[in-house]
């Protein structure tokens, strides 16, 4: 057994958590989100749920930092200060459901946020082009705020809403970055103050830096090979399956 600050995993799932970081930071690089919701379902596999998001929250909120010292620019600054502010209002509420709610709980809201967000992905997300007014930017980072506290995987909104306003691919990304740094730096807060924190996610966060960066690194370099379509159906389908296998795990105990 592989002791990893209190975690008892095995030698094979330590190395299981460095690749799993490591394709959810190379996506997160890539596409500009993703690496909560390929993340925490896999990881939430093998530590508990609560560490799993803990330990995103974190290690997304570095890969988020990085990526905006580059893409800053193109932010559409207005977006990024509603759906940033509606965000912090809910946050709260996502901190209530993640230190209440039973860790098999947690498993199928990981689950179904990840599966629901492949599906209207993968569907081309019909219907997206009527979620373009301010109100539905106020709904959209409200839910983001509370998926962010309670299990890490807040992107599907943001990327809901945000394609239906469509951006231009920088400006997506560099507006999708501003409202993840936002959301980290204060769900971390929450959590912190309601002594949600712990060593073990901190010690999850330690061991998986140099994976986090490699994927980061690799995620800037590959991009720009792939062809955007074939990825982003790549993207897709990791996160339906990742969602699958978290609801799976929950079911089966």
């Amino acid at each position: 057994m592989f002791r990893l600050g209190g975690l008892g995993i095995t030698a094979t799932q330590a190395v299981l958590i460095s690749g799993v970081v490591f394709g959810a930071a190379f996506v997160q690089s890539a596409a500009g989100f993703g690496f909560s919701l390929l993340a925490v379902p896999l990881l939430a596999l093998m530590v508990p749920p609560s560490t799993a998001v803990i330990a995103a929250l974190c290690l997304s909120l570095l890969i988020n930092v990085g990526m905006l010292t580059q893409v800053r620019s193109h932010a559409d600054l207005g977006e990024a200060r509603r759906l940033s502010l509606a965000a912090a209002l809910a946050m709260p509420f996502g901190v209530l459901l993640l230190l209440n709610a039973p860790a098999g709980a947690l498993r199928i809201l990981v689950g179904a946020v990840s599966g629901a967000a492949a599906i209207w992905l993968l569907c081309g997300a019909r219907g997206g082009q009527h979620l373009t007014g301010r109100f539905a930017g106020w709904i959209a980072g409200g839910i983001s705020g509370v998926l962010n506290t309670s299990t890490s995987a807040n992107g599907p909104p943001l990327v809901v809403y945000l394609r239906a306003r469509r951006l231009s691919p920088e400006a997506f990304r560099a507006t999708m970055a501003i409202v993840l740094v936002v959301s980290g730096v204060i769900g971390l807060t929450l959590l912190g103050l309601a002594g949600a924190i712990h060593g073990g996610a901190g010690a999850l966060v330690l061991w998986t830096l140099v994976p986090s960066a490699a994927g980061l690194g690799c995620g800037r370099l590959i991009a720009r090979r792939l062809k955007a379509p074939h990825f982003t159906v790549l993207v897709d389908l990791l996160l339906l399956m990742s969602g699958l296998a978290a609801i799976a795990k929950s079911l089966a105990g």
